[in-house]
């Protein structure tokens, strides 16, 4: 099936919305890129449109941060979170995780620990999670040896199950499982079964969601449209050449899923 223009999908998810998801990465997509991931807010008015969806489509977000986070974060009702770049959710049953990883916890805190002695101006903007450690580094100059530096340690301090994934200006330490963003849609298309598939993503994570998609539309199995949100010159080129279009932020995208709701 090909890739829709974007009044035709809209036409036809407003004719149908509990036949349609819509999957949505949260930083960078629906709040803009902050220095540390605390400092990131939802806008009030696209907060508004989020929670006018839920009540109609079936709303779930999928990120890096913690579900539970995601939630206290976002507070959509009735929509869905997917934590952990796919490895665990939060739904109306409440958060549990879609694998097991035994003796991850020491394996992060080890990590961290070493990291962080290595390089001490990086602690303030590490992120110890659930599932993992990001370390970011946005906070430096640019001019700065500091991400060299840090993902050499990384690399140096890196035990068997676990790798390292880049980010926007990020390096993220995960558990090594066959799990990323685009098995959690996957998962949500086999468990929802919609027939029409809406997903907005900004970084490189986010790409194996919009091969996902459309892996599944051409089989015909679905109609769906993805969507790359554009931050400047961060935008990596992986993710625009992997979407249907792209927009120019996050002000762009409110626009863009006003057109899903019938009465705007």
């Amino acid at each position: 099936m090909p890739a829709p223009d974007i009044a035709r999908f809209s036409r036809a998810a407003r004719a149908n919305p509990r036949a349609t998801l819509i999957a949505l990465d949260v930083d960078g997509t629906v709040s803009a890129i902050a220095a540390t991931p605390g400092e990131a807010l939802v806008d009030a008015s696209l907060r508004r449109t989020l929670q006018a969806l839920a009540q109609r489509y079936h709303l779930w977000f999928i990120s890096g941060r913690d579900a539970d986070q995601i939630r206290d974060m976002l507070r959509i009702e009735k929509a869905g979170y997917v934590g952990a770049h796919g490895l665990e959710i939060w739904d109306a049953g409440g958060l549990r995780p879609l694998v097991e990883a035994p003796g991850l916890q020491s394996q992060l805190d080890q990590i961290w620990d070493d990291v962080t002695a290595d390089i001490p101006e990086v602690a303030p903007y590490a992120e110890r999670k659930r599932w993992g450690v990001a370390f970011h580094y946005r906070a430096v100059p640019r001019s700065s040896k500091v991400p060299k530096q840090l993902q050499s340690s990384i690399e140096a301090h890196l035990t068997p199950g676990l790798r390292i994934r880049s980010g926007k200006q990020v390096y993220e330490v995960v558990p090594e499982l066959d799990h990323d963003k685009g098995t959690a849609l996957g998962w949500l298309i086999d468990t929802l079964r919609p027939r029409l598939v809406f997903v907005a993503g900004d970084d490189l994570t986010d790409v194996a969601m919009f091969k996902l998609l459309a892996e599944r539309r051409s089989r015909s199995e679905l109609d769906g449209l993805s969507v790359a949100v554009l931050q400047g010159r961060e935008t990596p080129q992986e993710i625009v050449e992997a979407a249907d279009v792209t927009v120019d932020g996050v002000q762009e995208l409110h626009r863009l899923v006003l057109r899903l709701h019938s009465s705007w």
